[in-house]
């Protein structure tokens, strides 16, 4: 209840721009998990997580940060009200068959923001009595179906063979031609 967490178009801008984006092989899945109330910041991104199927990717793993700075980053805002994940999607996540989905969810950890407690609020108690509070996020990704545009492939892979192959032709004339000499 206190955080918006949704796909977005990979900036830190407050508020986040989210979006509904069907996903491609191209793609990189951007979470942005961000603070709805004025009083409560982000702690920490606990865990994050894309699970398709037998398909799991963990981009964060609890306690221990990003699973893979290869692949993956994250950004907090200066003022503890937002997070930015970025993470780049395995091709076993789409199908040449069709289209799919798959779910990111996580779990994150929010503080009351500065050092005021104010008594009267909810959450404050809430918070009081357990530290931070842990707040769970779910979502489902749409995915494009993997399409191969082999007709332009083969196209493009036939001409460079050819491109290769009079190279070498040219060059063993070439060679031939020397070695006479």
């Amino acid at each position: 209840d206190y955080i918006k967490a949704c796909t977005c178009d990979g900036s830190i801008s407050k508020p986040f721009t989210c979006n509904t984006n069907i996903l491609g092989v191209d793609d990189l899945l951007n979470i942005c998990l961000e603070s709805l109330d004025a009083e409560m910041q982000i702690n920490y991104l606990d865990s994050l997580k894309m699970v398709q199927g037998d398909n799991t990717l963990n981009i964060v793993s609890s306690g221990s940060g990003l699973v893979d700075g290869d692949i993956s980053s994250k950004t907090t805002r200066a003022d503890e009200s937002g997070v930015h994940v970025a993470s780049i999607i395995p091709a076993s996540f789409f199908s040449y068959e069709n289209s799919g989905t798959a779910e990111v969810s996580g779990v994150v950890f929010l503080k009351l923001s500065g050092s005021r407690r104010r008594l009267a609020a909810e959450i404050d108690r809430a918070l009081q009595s357990s530290g931070d509070q842990e707040s769970a996020f779910s979502m489902e990704v749409q995915l494009e179906k993997n399409e191969l545009d082999v007709a332009a492939d083969a196209d493009s892979n036939g001409a460079a063979i050819y491109a290769v192959m009079t190279g070498l032709i040219g060059l063993g004339t070439t060679v031939g031609a020397f070695m006479m000499w």
